[in-house]
């Protein structure tokens, strides 16, 4: 896409309010603390907690909307319902790469439940690495072709706000029959901030303000390179949007391609995540994060605060991990499934990954919250992707 950028804002009015809107998911729990509205992970629907294997609680809130559950722990052991579920090994699937976002994050969790005995029956792990919407399909195929599909034995990794706004940009439902309500985003456990990655000799240097200032009497002179239709990338030209700034779009295949590109000096910019933009570390320069903490990985990097001197909103954006079923699976096995997962999280092989991935932060969001910010994204940022003309009706 080339040519004026319009300056796009999403809509509010959503129970999350502003700070939490459509690209904001990755950072939702802070930002309904800013707005005043509770987002403690710590409690569901009804109030009612369950006592993780570790001694703390946790909340497990049933996907219908509010039904508290209460899976049992026998030493340290997430103990099977009383209908047997789960009596067969359960798989967690990764549409990607094995070294990719979703493939550490599902190995993280595997091994924080095998290293603490949680699961009475085994956790494996699929590598289907599949094209954008990818998620959604592999949905689709557990649901429709594999045994146990509907019962919750395969879970399918996403990322929140990339997931529910792949329905805007892939023809996704005419090929899967899917629709946003058939899914439940039942969980997620952890928020990453975007990053803004700049070759290293660029005229502007390490200075955020010099790149704003060269970046918007210089556009057309700049490659920046996305991928056309992914979050990370929707979110990068929204943020370009605000500031001003029309640089020519460079199209690449995936986030390797564009952070080995930026390393090598062929191209001038990309936005990426935080952890990748680690692997270039020395070959380039990350001016700006996504957050209102910036990593000490970053030091030459501002943060959101630093859009208070261009009047321009300062919306979180990032990735929220976590996983996804068919709605049809049953409410008690989603609970039981939530309680497993978020007792993996609260271990520390998977408590390291703050340690490891920078600007990282481990957070549990219950059933509801996660597919509240789930619809979030998908009615209040569909108008901002049909204004950056990512939208699927006008490919």
């Amino acid at each position: 896409m080339r040519g004026n950028r319009m300056k796009v804002t999403p809509t509010s009015g959503s129970r999350i309010g502003t700070l939490a809107l459509a690209l904001v998911l990755a950072f939702a729990v802070a930002a309904c603390a800013e707005s005043g509205e509770s987002s403690d992970s710590t409690s569901s629907a009804g109030g009612d907690s369950t006592t993780l294997a570790d001694g703390s609680e946790s909340p497990t809130t049933a996907a219908g909307g509010g039904e508290a559950c209460t899976p049992e722990w026998v030493d340290g052991v997430l103990q099977p319902l009383p209908s047997g579920f789960p009596s067969e090994p359960i798989t967690l699937i990764n549409v990607d790469e094995a070294g990719s976002n979703g493939g550490i994050y599902v190995r993280s969790l595997q091994l924080a439940i095998e290293e603490a005995g949680l699961s009475p029956v085994d956790v494996r792990i699929s590598d289907e690495p599949r094209a954008q919407g990818g998620s959604i399909h592999a949905l689709a195929d557990v649901y429709s072709d594999r045994e146990g599909g509907d019962q919750g034995y395969a879970l399918v990794h996403m990322t929140i706000a990339g997931t529910a706004t792949d329905f805007h940009v892939e023809p996704i439902t005419e090929e899967t029959g899917l629709e946003l309500e058939d899914i439940n985003f039942f969980i997620a456990t952890d928020l990453t901030p975007y990053v803004l990655m700049t070759r290293l000799d660029a005229p502007w240097g390490s200075d955020f303000d010099s790149f704003i200032e060269y970046a918007r009497e210089n556009g057309q002179e700049l490659s920046h390179l996305t991928i056309v239709g992914n979050f990370n990338s929707i979110a990068g030209e929204w943020m370009l949007a605000q500031f001003g700034i029309d640089p020519i779009d460079v199209p690449v295949v995936d986030r390797q391609q564009s952070n080995a590109a930026i390393a090598a000096g062929e191209a001038d910019f990309t936005f990426t995540q935080a952890a990748a933009a680690l692997q270039a570390e020395g070959r380039s320069v990350v001016l700006w994060v996504a957050g209102f903490d910036v990593p000490p990985a970053f030091p030459d990097a501002v943060g959101l605060d630093a859009h208070a001197d261009y009047g321009v909103d300062a919306i979180p954006l990032g990735t929220s991990n976590g996983f996804m079923v068919h709605n049809d699976v049953p409410d008690e096995n989603v609970c039981w499934l939530h309680a497993l997962i978020s007792a993996a999280a609260e271990q520390d092989v998977y408590l390291d990954r703050e340690s490891t991935i920078p600007g990282l932060t481990v957070e549990v969001l219950s059933t509801e919250e996660a597919n509240a910010l789930a619809l979030t994204a998908y009615t209040d940022f569909e108008q901002v992707i049909r204004d950056l003309g990512f939208h699927v009706d006008d490919q």
